[in-house]
């Protein structure tokens, strides 16, 4: 009895054995190889596609005919990925003849960077290259792109200050800037292109950028040419899309006030400051005693009964010089203002069929200056219009028009002069006279003369571009040709 029930031990041993020697073999008999092709919606081979199994580490790429072979079998799920096209994942149910059709996806797009002629992923590029989409605009109350950048963009180097040409951050001012550094002694501004057409920032209204693109290194300059050797900025505004027509307004008010105002001295500090500086040097003092006494009692009452601050000459012909004005006057305070007001106003037409597609924006920007007594200010209009025609499957037309018209008031057409002005004129100096007129103001107070200066500038821009692109069937393949004028 105890012999049959091991010799039974001994069979299901065996039996059990055998069964582990079988299995992986039935397992790789079943793995067979999964035949197919990868295909875009126009029926064109995609070259390169990753064709992988779920679940299984290793894959293939597909050859130049989009085809494919991979180990696998019926019911196995194929992971398929392509830049710039939506992953596709197909369950099996043969192993040959499969066709797999991927369709383009814009939010992959997002992904992928524009390199000259071809695209690369994000984390593949060598090149420096920086994005900026609109959201990261629209959220800023600014006047012009150029400061839309500022902050946003890193490598960026920002200069307002008043230069030759006389521009210091004033209201239509045009704020230069470069990529990483002056490289050139004439300066070395970046390649700016919008919509592919160059143009100024200045012209481009900030509501209808769709993203701003930053490419930063010199090799920009084997696409875009020699222009390009301090870097590329390719603006890219909005177009319409397929979908029923929406209307967009957005505004914005804000505030601007100067900061880091230089503080002056009152008469008095500059009178003592000015006759201790004399006696320094051996000559006798500018401000007589009588006139500093004058500017105390100003200080106490200014332009009080008796106080005008300037006396007439003893012929009565005219103003004395100004070392005999007691008035006391901040030039900073009296030229500028504590805030100044800005808004704008964008208003946007957007939408088209499978044929047409339109987007119209309009806009207007208002903002003050900060001088006071003197016409300052900046109004701005922008009109940004794009279509798209698409008669057929295999021929396109664009037309583009960017209308930007900027009319600037201010007192000079160099600016720098007021600058300098303001920054030397005396505190003891007034800011009125006894008898109003503008041939009783005194020859050496030319502060008193840029109340009646003024300047204006009135400059408008147009950008038009008209294109087509059709796509001729030539020895098995599609190829699209584009043409500008």
């Amino acid at each position: 009895m105890e012999k049959k029930k091991f010799v039974r031990k001994q069979e299901r041993f065996v039996l059990f054995l055998m069964l582990l020697l079988l299995f992986p073999l039935g397992a790789l008999a079943q793995q067979k190889l999964i035949k197919g092709q990868v295909v875009d919606e126009m029926g064109e081979p995609i070259i390169g596609a990753t064709v992988m199994v779920k679940g299984v580490t290793g894959g293939t790429i597909t050859d130049i005919d989009g085809n494919f072979s991979i180990q696998g079998k019926v019911g196995s799920t194929l992971s398929v990925t392509y830049v710039g096209y939506a992953p596709l994942q197909v369950k099996v149910t043969k192993q040959e003849g499969n066709r797999l059709v991927m369709k383009e996806d814009a939010k992959v797009l997002d992904e992928v960077v524009v390199v000259g002629m071809d695209t690369q992923k994000r984390n593949t590029i060598t090149a420096a290259v920086a994005t900026l989409k609109d959201d990261a605009i629209v959220n800023r109350p600014v006047t012009d792109v150029t400061s839309a950048l500022q902050g946003n963009i890193a490598g960026l180097n920002f200069a307002s200050d008043a230069s030759e040409s006389g521009t210091g951050g004033e209201v239509g001012g045009e704020i230069k800037f470069n990529i990483r550094g002056i490289g050139s002694i004439n300066g070395g501004e970046p390649y700016v292109l919008v919509d592919g057409v160059e143009q100024s920032l200045q012209n481009v209204n900030p509501a209808d950028i769709e993203s701003i693109s930053v490419l930063k290194d010199a090799s920009a300059a084997a696409v875009y040419g020699a222009r390009a050797a301090y870097g590329v900025v390719l603006v890219t505004t909005k177009s319409g899309k397929q979908d029923k027509a929406r209307v967009t307004y957005r505004g914005s008010v804000g505030m601007s006030a100067p900061i880091n105002m230089p503080e002056m001295m009152n008469s008095v500090e500059f009178a003592n400051y000015k006759n201790a500086y004399r006696s320094a040097i051996g000559e006798s003092p500018y401000f007589s005693q009588e006139t500093i006494d004058l500017m105390n009692q100003f200080l106490q009452n200014p332009y009080g009964e008796g106080l005008l601050g300037i006396t007439a000459n003893q012929e009565n012909t005219g103003w004395r010089g100004g070392e005999s004005q007691y008035a006391n006057t901040d030039w900073f305070d009296y030229f500028y203002k504590n805030k100044s007001l800005r808004h704008s106003h964008n208003l946007s037409i957007s939408g088209g069929s499978d044929k047409v597609t339109y987007y119209v924006g309009l806009g207007y920007t208002y903002q003050g200056g900060l001088l006071d007594r003197v016409e300052d200010s900046l109004d701005k209009y922008n009109v940004n219009t794009k279509f798209q025609i698409k008669p057929n499957d295999w021929l396109k037309f664009n037309f583009n028009n960017n209308i930007t018209l900027n009319l600037i008031s201010r007192p000079l057409p160099d600016m720098s002069i007021l600058y300098h002005q303001i920054a030397r004129s005396q505190p003891n100096m007034v800011t009125e006279v006894p008898i109003s007129g503008l041939y009783n103001l005194p020859s050496w107070n030319e502060a008193l003369y840029l109340d009646n200066v003024g300047y204006s500038q009135n400059r408008i821009s147009d950008a038009m571009t008209c294109s087509y692109c059709y796509a001729s069937e030539r020895l098995g393949h599609y190829r699209r040709d584009e043409s500008s004028f």
